[in-house]
């Protein structure tokens, strides 16, 4: 029988997050300037975790009429170590999977996992035979001075060890659109990325930014930022930059057309994201990132009649966070879910 995965494990990245980024300001200072862009520090290691709690609410088709709702969370963990910059001014950053987690209702109960608590080579539990693969799988990006990507590697070792070991089945097709090489992008760099403005800023100041959030069954979404430097100072002795940010999202013009399960074909109707992030000044980088964001689609899927459609519309909440952890302190993670 499956293990549950403890409440105070599955939040705990939303957590660290939310303090840290909602944390009282102890030392302000209004009239300073901080260049706002990320340090490529040769060696520099640490943790990287990744949370989503999602909401989703379907009707029609096949969840009926009087719809269905969903939740599930998604957490992912993996040690970000920095290479040495090469001459052409690239910088290649290694991100290797140390820890898996995930949470899913279905008809039938819930089903959860979290590597750090259950056995990942459990060939009963079929969590741990999906996602037990990524574990010490490793991926690079390389990156410009402007922090654009310019070549990923190691990305579709990852897909295929989870395409084989899940066998392609339905929980394969749940975890297929993360682990693609557009949306790996996307989720590990471009989404934190893409919101440095890579000038000195002042409490205040506020600019634009842009991101590509893809998919492989509907067309790509354009997300397009306006963000506000809302604090500068110290906070626990550690000089930061905070920052909110709101994002509208529209669909963009390319041709996708690959039908989800169940031969549903979604096209965005609207969408909406509010975040905020801390940027710590000495490490060079975004330390942590909190974002809520709605999505609603529309479109149709196979009706029990020959060549009849019925549609579908549903509706997405995500709370998403992202927290850099030393190694330290994910060792101080491992050992509490063993004692637990």
């Amino acid at each position: 029988m499956m293990r549950i995965l403890k409440s105070r494990t599955v939040g705990l990245c939303g957590v660290i997050a939310a303090c840290c980024v909602m944390a009282t300001p102890s030392v302000a200072d209004e009239s300073k300037s901080v260049m706002l862009a990320p340090k490529m520090v040769p060696g520099a290691k640490h943790f990287v975790e990744m949370n989503d709690e999602i909401e989703t609410f379907s009707r029609g088709g096949f969840y009926g009429e009087e719809g269905v709702t969903r939740k599930s969370m998604r957490l992912r963990t993996a040690k970000r170590t920095v290479a040495k910059g090469s001459a052409d001014a690239k910088t290649r950053v290694m991100l290797t999977f140390d820890r898996v987690a995930m949470f899913m209702e279905t008809r039938e109960a819930p089903v959860r996992f979290d590597s750090d608590v259950d056995d990942p080579t459990d060939e009963i539990d079929p969590l741990a035979v999906a996602l037990g693969p990524m574990l010490g799988e490793e991926i690079a990006v390389d990156v410009d001075s402007k922090g654009r990507v310019v070549k990923t590697s190691g990305i579709d070792d990852v897909y295929f060890a989870v395409e084989e070991a899940a066998a392609g089945g339905m929980l394969f097709v749940q975890l297929e659109e993360e682990l693609t090489e557009p949306r790996m992008r996307f989720y590990w760099h471009d989404s934190h990325a893409c919101l440095y403005p890579y000038k000195k800023v002042s409490v205040g100041e506020t600019w634009e930014a842009s991101s590509i959030q893809p998919s492989i069954y509907q067309k790509d979404i354009q997300r397009s930022y306006v963000c506000k430097v809302e604090f500068i100072g110290e906070r626990d002795g550690t000089e930061v930059v905070d920052i909110s940010y709101e994002a509208t999202l529209k669909e963009t013009n390319d041709k996708k057309s690959k039908a989800r399960m169940f031969g549903i074909s979604m096209a965005l109707k609207d969408g909406h994201a509010k975040g905020r992030a801390t940027y710590d000044v000495k490490r060079g980088q975004f330390v942590t990132q909190t974002e809520d964001l709605t999505m609603n689609l529309t479109g149709t899927t196979d009706a029990p009649g020959p060549g009849e459609t019925s549609t579908v519309e549903s509706s997405i909440k995500t709370t998403h966070s992202m927290t850099v952890v030393t190694e330290e302190q994910r060792r101080a993670q491992r050992a509490a879910s063993k004692s637990d």
